[in-house]
């Protein structure tokens, strides 16, 4: 599908003003362990988890670069955006993208600091250095959320949707292939966010991932697990499923004020 529209695209943008709203039980989830049974046992990680939770609050830097991109052409598995044609490649990508008149690319970030405390705290005190790490993979989730929100909320104020997010390290987009092609779309350093060698990206609690927009973009499979190789066998998938049920039930105090578009 060729478009007729004239390529365009916006430069790398960011948002920084985020609330990342968590509670103990988001931590205990991202460790793998149910809440309610933790406290019907009164678990002493209930405390630890609480701990975690205000040690880590003081440590977010949450920020987001995102950057929108005309569908200029598409064939096969690859889509050309953006007023020089970048590709973007994968298995199945054009089909879970399409129908979209534009694509956004984003790179989410909480910052490095509550790894580095995670990482230094680990002789001293385990137990608080797995929940802070747990903490953070939390709070990164809930940002990239708010994140994907926040641009679904921005194409519905031009009378279009959003489609399902599409995340590097997902079937048929592998990370090796995939990070690098956001990367080249997106100024990810402005936000502290880089790659290193193998593709991985650094500070650890980040994420990216694209997201198709227009009138027709389909919106079904925003569930965090719906394009993930492990889906079937990983042991996280409840815990994060649930998260993100809540997430979408609730208030999205994060993600306001909104941009305009």
């Amino acid at each position: 599908m060729d478009s007729a529209r004239a390529p365009r695209a916006t430069p790398t943008r960011t948002w920084r003003r985020w609330a990342l709203e968590l509670g103990t039980e988001d931590i205990v989830r991202a460790e793998g362990a149910d809440p309610e049974l933790l406290t019907a046992r009164r678990s002493p990680a209930l405390e630890v988890a609480s701990e975690a939770l205000a040690f880590g609050g003081l440590l977010l830097a949450p920020a987001v670069a995102w950057r929108r991109l005309n569908v200029v052409s598409s064939r096969h598995d690859a889509l050309r955006v953006g007023p020089r044609g970048a590709q973007l490649f994968g298995v199945g990508l054009s089909e879970r993208l399409l129908p979209a008149c534009e694509v956004c690319a984003l790179v989410c970030t909480i910052g490095p600091y509550v790894e580095d405390a995670a990482s230094a705290l680990f002789k001293a005190d385990p137990a608080l250095a797995l929940a802070l790490d747990a903490f953070g993979s939390a709070a990164v989730d809930r940002l990239t959320f708010l994140a994907r929100s926040r641009v679904e909320a921005q194409a519905a104020l031009r009378g279009w949707l959003a489609s399902a997010p599409l995340s590097p390290g997902g079937a048929g987009w592998p990370a090796d292939v995939g990070q690098p092609q956001i990367f080249s779309l997106v100024k990810a350093s402005s936000i502290g966010v880089s790659l290193t060698a193998f593709n991985m990206m650094r500070p650890r609690k980040s994420t990216s991932f694209v997201i198709g927009l227009g009138p027709d973009a389909k919106t079904a499979g925003w569930g965090p697990c719906e394009a993930c190789e492990l889906a079937a066998s990983c042991r996280y998938r409840e815990a994060r499923e649930q998260l993100y049920d809540a997430q979408r039930a609730g208030p999205l105090s994060g993600a306001s004020p909104l941009p305009r578009p």
